[in-house]
């Protein structure tokens, strides 16, 4: 018996959230309790389960229904979990008016999410002639912070995905699949 790594899950009910994970060098049990309407634990109601696994899981794929409506131009790319907008570094889109940050963009995690956002909101102000005095180091920074966020085992593929999304000047892309 050990942990392991799930990383896609589609349960067909979903389980009463965890209160609490045992783990010593592997993952042994889990206490489960029901919550209030404030989501706080009611005391009294946990269970101990026992087991090997936990799999936890936010989205597995990037909800683009609207961005397919606009018409941008998508494609469908597996390292980022499904269909996704093309966009460019700054994270617009092949249409000029609309910028893309967190899971549109491809399943990744929330930190990276949080400052792809920052990073879109900059570029989408600097379109609108809003661009702050120090707009050229907030964008470096910006795209630095992603960078040093993705630098990891698991980013590769993700950053594979991220090569075959990105638009390039006038419009053209990498989409080898």
């Amino acid at each position: 018996m050990g942990a392991k790594f799930v990383d896609s899950v589609s349960p067909s009910t979903p389980l009463p959230p965890y209160k609490e994970v045992k783990v010593t060098l592997e993952v042994t049990g889990a206490v489960i309790a029901s919550l209030d309407e404030k989501f706080n634990y009611i005391p009294g109601t946990e269970r101990n389960l026992e087991v090997d696994t936990i799999c936890l899981a936010v989205g597995l794929s990037p909800l683009t229904e609207l961005l397919f409506q606009t018409g941008c131009e998508m494609r469908y790319i597996p390292e980022l979990c499904g269909y996704v907008a093309l966009r460019d570094e700054n994270l617009k889109t092949s249409l000029d008016h609309i910028y893309i940050a967190g899971d549109v963009t491809g399943i990744e995690e929330a930190s990276s999410a949080m400052v792809e956002g920052q990073l879109a909101g900059l570029n989408t102000a600097a379109s609108l002639d809003f661009a702050p005095p120090n707009y050229y180091e907030l964008n470096q920074a910006f795209k630095g912070e992603l960078a040093q966020l993705r630098h990891n085992e698991i980013s590769k593929v993700i950053l594979r995905g991220i090569e075959k999304a990105t638009l390039r000047k006038g419009g053209s892309h990498v989409c080898s699949t």
